[in-house]
This record gives structure tokens, sequence and C-alpha cells, in this order.
């Protein structure tokens, strides 16, 4: 059940790790001529929290609770972990419905 598990997720690891970033780029969206400015130059000031809170470091940290939720709830050895599962899916949802308000 546990190798039947890892060959299903797999495929999704791979396009989430490998392809995310190529597939989901939003370059054509900024490359108006109203977008053309130096963003080094013209960048404001931000803080700790604005550096902190960019979606980039915590979505894979919601698509990992994701991916344990879903490993949690097929494994048959704890009845712990199964009941647990759908926790760590919903925390793992609703941080990335959050966290992909965030700035990137």
């Amino acid at each position: 059940m546990a190798a039947a598990t890892t060959l299903f997720l797999l495929p999704a690891v791979i396009f989430t790790v490998l392809l995310r970033k190529h597939l989901l780029a939003r370059h054509h969206l900024r490359s108006g001529a109203a977008m053309s400015a130096d963003p080094k130059t013209d960048r404001p000031r931000r803080g700790p929290l604005r550096r902190i809170l960019r979606r980039g470091p915590w979505e894979p940290v919601a698509m990992a609770l994701i991916g344990l939720g879903v490993v949690m709830m097929t494994q048959p050895f704890s009845l712990w972990l199964y009941s647990n599962s759908f926790t760590f899916i919903l925390a793992g949802t609703l941080g990335y419905l959050v966290v992909s308000h965030f700035p990137e």
C-alpha cells in the first residue's frame, strides 16, 4: 500500500518541485510599457514582516502538509496518523489558500 502511495505521489512531487516556477511564471503580465521601470531603483523599502511573508518559501510548506496528510491517510500502521490526517490536509489547504495571496 505504501509503495502504491509513493508511486501515486511521485509525479505530483516532480511537477511541483521542478516545473512549478516555469509553468506558473507570470512574466507576460509584467512585460508592458507601464511596467518597464527599473525595479531596483524604484523599489520601496520593505520591513522584516514583508520579507518573511512571501509566497516563495511558504507554498512548498503548505503543499508538503497536504502531501503528508495524504500519506497519513493511506498508511495502514497507525490509527493516530489516520485519524489526524484530515487535520493535516485541511491545514495545508487553508495554508495554501492564505499563502497564495502573499506577494512574491
